[in-house]
This record gives C-alpha cells, sequence and structure tokens, in this order.
C-alpha cells in the first residue's frame, strides 16, 4: 500500500463574538484537515494544530515527500520530514558561529568569551 495523493481542507468559521487569548484574538475559528489516499483506496484524515492556512501550506510541501511512501511507516516518514525541513547544522563549532551568537540576552554589548544563550 502506498500513498497517491494528500489534500488539505481548510475549514472556517465565523465567531458570533471575538475569542481572546493573553497574546491575540479572532473573530474566525479555523481548522486544517488532512485527508491521505492510498492506492488501494483507503483513507486517512487527521487534523493539525495551528493556523490552519499555514498547516495547509507546510502540508503542501510535505506532499512530494509523501507520495509514494507507505501509509504505515509513520516514524520512518516522519524522521525523513523532519531532517529534510529542520535548520540544517544547529550546533556549530565555536570557529563557525556568527558573530551574532556572541550576543548575551539581556544586553546589548558582545560577550568576549562567546557563551551561547541559556535562557
Amino acid at each position: 500500500m502506498r500513498i497517491t495523493d494528500v489534500k488539505t481542507h481548510v475549514l472556517e468559521a465565523k465567531l458570533s463574538e471575538p475569542f481572546a487569548w493573553s497574546f491575540n484574538s479572532t473573530a474566525i475559528r479555523g481548522a486544517c484537515l488532512v485527508e491521505i489516499i492510498c492506492e488501494d483506496g483507503t483513507i486517512g484524515w487527521g487534523e493539525c494544530f495551528g493556523p490552519a492556512a499555514l498547516n495547509a501550506a507546510i502540508v503542501a510541501a510535505f506532499r512530494p515527500h509523501l507520495v509514494g511512501t507507505d501509509p504505515l511507516a509513520s516514524d520512518g516518514i516522519w524522521m525523513h520530514l523532519y531532517n529534510l525541513f529542520r535548520d540544517q547544522g544547529q550546533r556549530a563549532s565555536r570557529s563557525r558561529r556568527s558573530p551574532a551568537s556572541t550576543w548575551r540576552c539581556g544586553t546589548s554589548k558582545a560577550s568576549t568569551s562567546a557563551r551561547r544563550c541559556t535562557c
């Protein structure tokens, strides 16, 4: 069994009154549903957590890497997508760090010891 298509369905509904939380508010409730279609006719559904339109764009970027894979190999698919889309070189050697990495949190002066932030 292989994945033949990945579709997103962005759902939005206006709220009768805006909803607010500590740092934002919204008058629209949204959701992004993902439909996975397999060659044998099996269809799977999932829901993304977070902004619906943004999640739909991310799923669209994942789509070419999902089509043709075994949907039951979820660990392998997750690792492939994680390694493909993560920020490469997450820990550089001291000689390769950018000058910006020499700054300390909460100060505007450069650190002479080039220590990483420990916040």
